[in-house]
């Protein structure tokens, strides 16, 4: 810290953004330690469950499911979690992103020994709302931790859709059907698509789809997760 940093710093202490008590970075480490990351995860997509080694109702049902399995850090189903996916997604905190170093072992059990990174892309209007792409900030810092390549041009988002929150599992899969193409293919035979939070799968499914039909593995890495489909 320089010496003008210093002084600010005095003056005007950080704060976590989370519980506004002075930090030295954006979350405090009482608050990072409360963010629930521990809990059993249905065995296919990494939703949280209640039981362990269960797979959840939503698995269970889905007929056409075109990933493999997927993999989450936290369970949405906590405030502060919600927050932070707020604060990086809406009020231009995506350095907010940088709290996955604190996961970086939990990163490392994800069981694949090769996968190109295929970040969820925006449409080209909302980007230029936005000003950036959280899921390709969560796919480099994914990659500076496991060491994937990443293909930001592999799949884009041809059909401007509305948010999903709010929609019903129905309305989210109606909502993004033809919402992407794929441009080229990687070389890596198995694909791990990125996004923020996990809720019906529509998302990932859709263009988990596009690398089905091109006889490639898909799986899925969130950084937070849904307990079930809302």
């Amino acid at each position: 810290m320089n010496p003008a940093s210093e002084i600010l710093f005095t003056i005007f202490p950080s704060r976590c953004v989370l519980c506004n008590r002075p930090t030295d970075g954006l979350v405090c480490n009482d608050c990072l330690s409360k963010l629930p990351s521990r809990f059993f995860r249905c065995r296919i997509c990494g939703r949280p469950v209640p039981v362990k080694n269960s797979i959840c109702s939503n698995c269970l049902e889905e007929k056409s499911r075109f990933f493999r399995r997927g993999f989450t850090i936290f369970n949405y189903n906590n405030e502060n979690v919600k927050k932070l996916i707020e604060f990086i997604k809406f009020y231009e905190m995506p350095q907010l992103i940088n709290i996955m170093d604190k996961y970086s072992k939990l990163l490392k059990t994800i069981p694949l020994k090769s996968a190109c990174i295929i970040p969820v892309p925006m449409h080209k209007k909302d980007i230029r709302m936005r000003g950036y792409n959280q899921a390709v900030l969560i796919a480099k810092k994914l990659k500076q931790i496991i060491g994937f390549n990443i293909c930001f041009d592999c799949v884009e988002k041809i059909k401007q859709t509305k948010h999903q929150v709010g929609l019903t599992a129905k309305e989210r899969k109606t909502n993004l059907k033809g919402a992407f193409r794929l441009l080229k293919l990687p070389r890596q035979q198995t694909i791990l698509i990125v996004d923020d939070v996990f809720t019906t799968g529509s998302t990932v499914n859709e263009i988990a789809k596009l690398f089905y039909k091109e006889n490639m593995e898909c799986y899925f890495f969130s950084l937070a997760a849904t307990p079930m489909a809302n």
